[in-house]
Formats: structure tokens, sequence, C-alpha cells
């Protein structure tokens, strides 16, 4: 998913995201001015104690190495290469720079169950 501008007010929601390298993208500051909610996140790192397909703590999402290939150009040849990976590895493990902050889902479903009636 990619966000040309920060633009906001727009309600994202029972969306398959699974195994992108990045999975929200932004040309802008950030994406957060939209409402994410009810999302399938296949790196969502969270639990779901009560069972209800929805995670019990919040997704968010930090860009790390993926934002270094949007502002050069000469980097954006390695873009999907495993030294961006190994990058975006060792970033996570031992941050040497700030993160950052993209998006927050406060309802990230747990399992992907297509096509079930949901509340929001």
């Amino acid at each position: 998913m990619l966000f040309h501008s920060d633009l906001e007010g727009n309600w994202i929601y029972e969306n398959y995201l699974h195994d992108n390298l990045t999975q929200v993208y932004t040309r802008g500051k950030t994406a957060n001015g939209n409402k994410f909610e009810g999302n399938y996140w296949s790196d969502y790192q969270g639990y779901d104690k009560d069972e209800d397909n929805i995670g019990d703590v919040p997704y968010s999402l930090y860009s790390y190495s993926e934002h270094l290939w949007a502002f050069n150009k000469n980097i954006k040849f390695f873009y999907g290469a495993p030294i961006l990976e190994v990058l975006d590895f060792l970033e996570r493990l031992a941050p040497f720079s700030k993160p950052k902050f993209v998006l927050r889902d406060k309802k990230p479903l747990y399992k992907w169950e297509h096509n079930k009636e949901r509340e929001y």
C-alpha cells in the first residue's frame, strides 16, 4: 500500500497484507492520519488471549531501513535484495537511527478469515 501524500481521513479496513517487503509505504511523513482497523498483517507480533480474532495489542508499523531506498535513487537499485533485508534485520536488532513511525492498527486481525461478518 502506497500513500503519495499526507492525506488524512481514509478508513482502511479488512485488508489482507501478507508477506510484503514493505507493508505500507508513505512518500509523506506518516499514514497514521488515516484509520487502520481490522486488517490482517502477516508480520503482526501480538496475541489473542480472548480468542475473538482481534489482536490484544495494536499493530504498529515503523520504517527502519525500508525508507533508505526511497530517499536515494542509487539504493533503489537494491530494492528487494538480500542486503537490504540484512540491513533491516540489523536495524531492528540494534537500531543505529530512529525509526520512522508509519501507522497503528488498533484492532488487527489475529487470523485471516475471509467473508466473515465483523463489527467495528
